[in-house]
């Protein structure tokens, strides 16, 4: 078994090469050494001769490397100005031995190799092994994920082939700098390759890294691309914005100085449809002022609210302030609370149109809504609003739902005489008979001076009539807003 024990100098150390690499072949694998004798291990398996002398030769770099690093670490300068020599004597005892490798013993030979950080030629051993392994594009193809190594053997038709450079460069970017020169210069293979594998930026010079064309297709590919943009373009505006409409994982990448601009964030929701709140950062996602703004230009962004915020009661109402729509991505949990309802319809009535039946015939919603917006009244219409008594309550709150009360409502005395109380403009939707009734257009000339307007024939000439009217800017404008009003 290999001592463990330090080497104290180097001649020592050669000494000790022979008996040492006797030794590993009696013994097999050897317990307690890393790295240098995994790769020991498959070259003493894949090419052990018939006299073990013959591979001490080959095992003297690795054994001496294992014992250097372990136990003598001194030695490190000194076994740098050796390593020539060792790597002279392997590559002379693999060119004798190498032969009767099978491609499979070789694949795994190189493998090892790799995977252990050596520094060793495998162009040439593969050359000497296989001389038409350079133009095996499977071959080639298959390590290159592990390392890119593997390219230095491959033969220059194959670097100079668009289609195996695109694969290569798909399964790992950096073989870009391994493409010749001509297909490098080639716009088209530039935009390719940054279209197959967006991480290729990194090894693409700054001319390219700041064409916004090649920095698309990056990043539509992989969104961290982005972060690979040139000095010059990555802080514009315009192009950030763009690459996030593109790819709205971009956001994470981009520059802080613009992922923090408000300004921008708006843009970036109503450009993503809302889609980029998913990848902002965790401040950002629970900013409640910008959420609620994202909201009003996107109501999708509601589906990419961080889940604290989903469950923030106070701020959905904050949205459905906004847009009643939001009512429809809240959770049961709150849809199925009366107190949650009855809040959100005093925000926007409008939710009226997303509630059950049995809500919707729920007096103190009802209420709720219409004082909020009268047109909510529609969704009462075969419910709440056949009740006269209701409805008597709802214009006492707000005098535009006489617009939306049935014909026989309007007609009653009591129920318009509330209205025009509270809002004189609801005599537009009087009956004809009350629009002639003194005290209802005078309750309403009261209420606002404008609703003389809608005074009905019979008191054109009464003088409080008279007096309002006179008393009115010339302008049409106040009733057009008037009218406005009522409809909305």
């Amino acid at each position: 078994m290999l001592s463990s024990q330090p080497l104290k100098s180097l001649p020592e150390l050669r000494e000790n090469f022979e008996e040492l690499a006797k030794e590993y072949l009696d013994s097999g694998p050897i317990e307690g050494f890393e790295q240098g004798l995994s790769i020991a291990t498959a070259l003493s398996s894949a090419l052990r001769p018939k006299q073990p002398q013959a591979l001490a030769p080959l095992l003297r770099p690795w054994i001496h490397r294992i014992i250097e690093i372990r136990n003598s670490p001194h030695l490190f300068i000194q076994e740098k100005k050796l390593r020539g020599e060792f790597q002279e004597i392997f590559t002379r005892c693999l060119q004798v031995k190498i032969q009767a490798l099978t491609r499979p013993q070789l694949a795994t030979l190189v493998n090892q190799e790799s995977s252990s950080g050596m520094q060793i030629q495998e162009s040439a051993l593969l050359r000497l092994t296989d001389p038409g392994i350079e133009s095996d594009e499977e071959f080639l193809l298959s390590h290159l994920k592990e390392d890119v190594y593997s390219l230095t053997i491959a033969s220059p038709a194959l670097l100079n082939n668009e289609v195996f450079m695109l694969q290569a460069i798909q399964r790992n970017p950096k073989a870009f700098l391994y493409a010749s020169q001509e297909l490098q210069r080639l716009r088209s293979f530039q935009i390719k390759a940054a279209a197959c594998n967006g991480l290729v930026l990194a090894y693409m010079n700054e001319e390219l890294r700041n064409d916004s064309t090649i920095l698309f297709e990056a990043t539509l590919n992989n969104p961290w691309a982005i972060f690979f943009a040139g000095d010059r373009i990555k802080n514009e505006h315009s192009f950030n914005l763009r690459a996030v409409q593109i790819q709205p994982r971009a956001i994470r990448y981009i520059p802080p100085s613009v992922r923090y601009n408000r300004s921008f964030l708006i843009e970036a929701v109503s450009a993503t449809d809302g889609m980029v709140l998913k990848w902002l950062g965790y401040n950002e996602r629970r900013d409640k002022s910008l959420l609620l703004n994202a909201i009003g230009i996107c109501l999708n962004s509601i589906k990419h609210l961080a889940p604290e915020v989903k469950g923030d009661g106070e701020f959905l109402l904050d949205a459905i302030e906004i847009d009643e729509r939001a009512y429809l991505h809240i959770s049961d949990h709150f849809k199925s609370s009366l107190r949650f309802n009855l809040a959100a319809a005093s925000r926007n009535g409008l939710i009226l149109q997303f509630l059950s039946k049995e809500s919707c015939k729920i007096t103190a919603i009802g209420l709720a809504a219409l004082q909020n917006k009268p047109s909510a009244a529609h969704y009462l219409k075969d419910t709440l609003m056949m009740d006269f008594a209701f409805v008597l309550e709802a214009v006492q709150k707000n005098g535009l739902v006489l617009h939306y009360a049935p014909l026989l409502a309007r007609s009653m005395k009591a129920i318009v005489l509330a209205a025009v109380r509270n809002n004189g403009l609801a005599l537009q939707d009087a009956s004809d008979k009350l629009k002639n009734d003194p005290e209802i257009v005078h309750a309403a000339i009261t209420q606002n001076p404008e609703s003389a307007l809608f005074a009905g024939p019979a008191l054109q000439k009464d003088p409080i009539v008279l007096g309002a009217l006179r008393s009115r800017p010339k302008s049409p404008a106040s009733r057009n807003q008037s009218t406005a009003c009522i409809i909305s």
